[in-house]
């Protein structure tokens, strides 16, 4: 477990990535993503590797702002930084429909989940969460 210190840094760290990647979002949206942003998608499936490190990014970020706590979805515990990227993601993706910038995808949406759920395994690695069934 890391040290007090330690957590409060990548907490820090943590609200810059939320921060970064809302502003991806939005000038996703507004369809005019910077030529850094737009270059690092110029090769093969460039844009699944992107949603997949992305939300993974913003999983682990939320998941560091919140300890790892976990909430009750139904009878089973989750951790509430990956719940709120989970929907945050899902109703993100399904907006894209509204936009003539951006273009709906489930592909995308599912590379979105294999980065929320990497980084959900790996936030629970780092603080000792035990997966209840």
């Amino acid at each position: 477990m890391a040290t007090p210190k330690t957590l409060r840094l990548l907490k820090w760290l943590a609200i810059v990535v939320l921060v970064a990647v809302g502003w991806i979002i939005v000038s996703a949206d507004g369809g005019g993503l910077p030529s850094f942003i737009t270059a690092l998608y110029a090769f093969p499936y460039g844009d699944k590797v992107g949603h997949f490190l992305i939300m993974g990014a913003l999983t682990l970020a939320a998941n560091l702002i919140f300890s790892a706590r976990k909430v009750n979805l139904g009878s089973t515990p989750v951790l509430l930084g990956s719940l709120l990227v989970f929907m945050g993601v899902t109703v993100e993706e399904f907006s894209q429909i509204f936009f003539q910038s951006r273009t709906f995808s489930l592909v995308d949406l599912a590379f979105s989940y294999l980065g929320i759920l990497a980084a959900d395994l790996l936030i629970r690695l780092m603080f000792n969460v035990k997966r209840e069934t």
